[in-house]
């Protein structure tokens, strides 16, 4: 049996999508490594008619905000993509074997307090994992986008922004994040 099934993909949904490094392992190991995987996270997204809202790049995992804009399941982008990336790592990197522990997650985002709160989760996981003391310090994430601070092509921050009213608000809403930093009430509401 196909594992999609048990997966309701739909047109118009929006999923937090996430995925680490076989026995936690890095899956990045240098800057290029980042880069290959922007590149062809960029390509299989315009393939599959897929939205990226936002998305991390950590050490040992990925998360990414991602809207379906089509009746192809998410699964397709995210297989082709991991397999492309698996390759290219393995190669350049003489190793062989699963790069990733299993398949990808895929959890849907139900409402829009979700959606805002998965994007400061996201741009937060390197200040909670302690890589960086601020998001936007964060060169492998679309924080610097939504701060202001870089003007990327690859997440498309509308819908965020438009929930937000902006650009202000966005920002008011990080700094207060970063004062309390919950990250426990944070994960509550995403991970319900």
């Amino acid at each position: 049996m196909r594992l999609d099934r048990y997966k309701n993909y739909y047109k118009g949904g929006i999923y937090h999508i996430y995925n680490r490094g076989n026995n936690k392992e890095n899956i990045f190991l240098d800057k290029n490594d980042y880069i290959f995987y922007l590149i062809v996270l960029k390509k299989y997204l315009e393939k599959y008619d897929a939205v990226l809202l936002g998305y991390c790049l950590m050490p040992n995992h990925i998360h990414f905000e991602i809207k379906q804009n089509s009746e192809i399941p998410l699964s397709k982008c995210m297989g082709g993509l991991h397999t492309s990336y698996s390759n290219y790592f393995n190669k350049k990197h003489n190793r062989i074997g699963h790069l990733f522990q299993g398949r990808f997650k895929a959890k849907e985002v139900k409402s829009e307090a979700q959606l805002l709160e998965l994007i400061f989760y996201i741009h937060l996981n390197p200040v909670s994992a302690q890589l960086v003391k601020l998001p936007d310090d964060w060169v492998w994430s679309s924080a610097q986008d939504y701060i202001g601070i870089r003007n990327g092509t690859l997440p498309d921050k509308r819908i965020i922004l438009n929930l937000l009213e902006g650009l202000g608000a966005y920002n008011k809403i990080m700094i207060e994040k970063l004062e309390r930093q919950n990250w426990v009430e944070i994960e509550n509401i995403l991970f319900d």
